[in-house]
């Protein structure tokens, strides 16, 4: 018998908040291409007090099975979202589980029915604090390092078990890589973007560091919710939680420049410039009333 534990149960205990963190540890140990967030940041949303909770709501479940921990799932209630796509909808994120069909079941049920306690008719998912953190099932490209730090990944029954709990495709955002080697810009296109530049109307911000970003917050946020507001993962985001995201990245220089989540329009123009597409994520949805 599968046993659901949530953390308001618990009083928020460490004890659930530890294993909570440590569980896909175990279960990735040997997959090299499974990059875990950062404890420090995990407590600070287990804990409630990342800036997404300012405006939204949210539960997490452990899954346990003979005594030993099987899964975990986390649900939130983004009013935010909400709002800017009319979606009556919770979110599912962080789901982690052994092969296990029930486990899966018995976690997403009780993502839900928490989403149906809040008056929302849809689950779909992962999606959490939209493109700052990445989001879906990856499908394709299990042996490729992620693009961006936080991007999910995931064992590739995961799919299977999904698709075959009646989850469908809501939207797919992909990954590509460049090397900075093989990359020949158009000189059709290098030479626009000289011209661009030398007019004076646009330039290219370079930053030293997080200090000189920060103080480009509240610039990048008009842009940031301007451009991606509206796009199916994303969601006009608070100041709070640009600047924590600005704060808490780390800026080095690689052999590799990696492209994360793309619009159609991104794509169409990576792949003008012979850009491989490295990874596809998806992210599923289901009515919550199916979840039995």
């Amino acid at each position: 018998m599968i046993k659901i534990n949530s953390l308001t149960e618990t009083g928020a205990k460490s004890s659930f908040i530890k294993e909570f963190i440590d569980f896909p540890k175990r279960l990735y140990k040997n997959e090299d291409n499974w990059v875990p967030w950062f404890d420090i940041d995990m407590k600070q949303i287990l804990k409630k007090k990342h800036p997404f909770f300012l405006h939204s709501k949210g539960e997490f479940f452990l899954a346990e099975k003979d005594g030993m921990t099987v899964g975990r799932i986390c649900v939130v209630s983004n009013i935010r979202y909400q709002e800017q796509h009319n979606r009556n909808c919770t979110h599912f994120f962080f789901l982690d589980a052994v092969e296990d069909t029930e486990v899966f079941k018995t976690l997403l049920k009780a993502a839900g029915d928490w989403g149906k306690g809040q008056g929302q008719e849809v689950l779909d998912g992962p999606l959490l604090f939209g493109g700052t953190c990445g989001s879906g099932i990856l499908i394709e490209g299990y042996d490729q390092p992620a693009p961006m730090t936080m991007m999910p990944y995931n064992f590739p029954y995961y799919r299977e078990i999904l698709e075959n709990l009646g989850f469908n495709k809501y939207f797919d955002t992909k990954g590509a890589d460049i090397s900075k080697i093989k990359l020949e810009i158009p000189d059709r296109i290098e030479s626009l973007a000289e011209k661009v530049i030398e007019r004076g109307r646009f330039k290219v911000v370079r930053f030293q560091n997080k200090r000189d970003i920060a103080k480009e917050v509240d610039k990048i946020a008009s842009l940031y919710n301007k451009i991606l507001g509206d796009h199916p993962e994303d969601y006009p985001l608070l100041y709070h939680e640009l600047a924590k995201t600005v704060r808490s990245r780390d800026f080095i220089e690689a052999e590799v420049v990696q492209i994360a989540e793309s619009t159609e329009m991104m794509l169409k123009d990576i792949k003008n410039l012979g850009i491989r597409i490295n990874k596809i994520h998806r992210i599923y949805t289901i009515k919550a009333n199916l979840l039995t």
